[in-house]
């Protein structure tokens, strides 16, 4: 499926929900992919693009650089779609999520393993992004 710029035509990105509630009892690890038990905060949007039937490059597998895959979104002014992604910026260590309900993202870190946030909570941190995957890099 190839879509047009999602800046500009957003309703014809795909609206299908995915379920995800199985990807909360996994651990955190660097990346960790959820076919081995674990995910980082880059497997958690690959894992849900993919069951979207969105597939996007992992930045960790050979012959793939990091800068590809970041190059596969578009900053937007807030998130308001299915699939948005969600940038936090840290001191230490920066983390992004995925919209996977109206309002509700997901992500894995240290500590905690996966787990749901509000959109709405995280909208007044210091350095946060948001981002919509560029219609190019869809199959």
């Amino acid at each position: 499926m190839k879509l047009q710029n999602l800046s500009t035509v957003s309703s014809t990105f795909p609206a299908t929900l995915v379920e995800y509630e199985d990807l909360l009892t996994l651990r955190y690890r660097l990346r960790g992919r959820v076919t081995d038990g674990t995910v980082d905060c880059v497997g958690i949007v690959l894992e849900i693009y993919r069951r979207a039937g969105l597939g996007l490059p992992d930045p960790w597998t050979s012959g793939c650089q990091a800068i590809e895959f970041s190059e596969c979104f578009e900053a937007i002014s807030a998130p308001d779609h299915l699939f948005d992604v969600i940038r936090c910026i840290g001191r230490t260590q920066d983390g992004i999520m995925v919209v996977v309900r109206d309002g509700i993202a997901l992500t894995s870190r240290e500590k905690i393993g996966v787990h749901a946030v509000t959109v709405k909570a995280l909208l007044n941190l210091p350095r946060i992004e948001y981002y919509r995957v560029r219609s190019d890099c869809l199959p």
